[in-house]
């Protein structure tokens, strides 16, 4: 759980900047999988911080669900997860970012985006 405003370093905005801005991450791609789920810990706990991040945030969501290379070592119920979260908070917050996504995305990364939606 992200700490609470009282309790923040100095430099946490800097931090999440830094962070945020990285992402979606190339090296391991388990990572995205902390990163995400700590974005969703964030929205509950600061939405504001995290709508900072949206943007950044919507396509590490998507490219989890779809991008071959990351989405081959994620577990379903992970996709799952994400999809609930691109659902209540990302249409509402970055749908023109997924808009765009999906406008380059091929009939089979369409595909499998929907079945998480569902």
């Amino acid at each position: 759980m992200p700490l609470p405003s009282d309790q923040r370093p100095a430099d946490f905005h800097a931090i999440m900047d830094s962070i945020f801005q990285k992402i979606p991450f190339v090296g391991d791609e388990t990572e995205n999988e902390t990163i995400l789920k700590f974005a969703f810990k964030l929205y509950q706990s600061d939405q504001a911080l995290c709508l900072k991040y949206m943007s950044a945030i919507a396509t590490t969501c998507v490219q989890v669900i779809c991008d071959d290379k990351i989405a081959d070592v994620m577990k379903p119920a992970f996709k799952r997860e994400v999809g609930q979260f691109i659902k209540s908070c990302v249409m509402q917050h970055a749908s023109p970012v997924l808009q765009a996504m999906e406008a380059n995305m091929s009939q089979d990364e369409k595909n499998e985006l929907a079945k998480y939606l569902q």
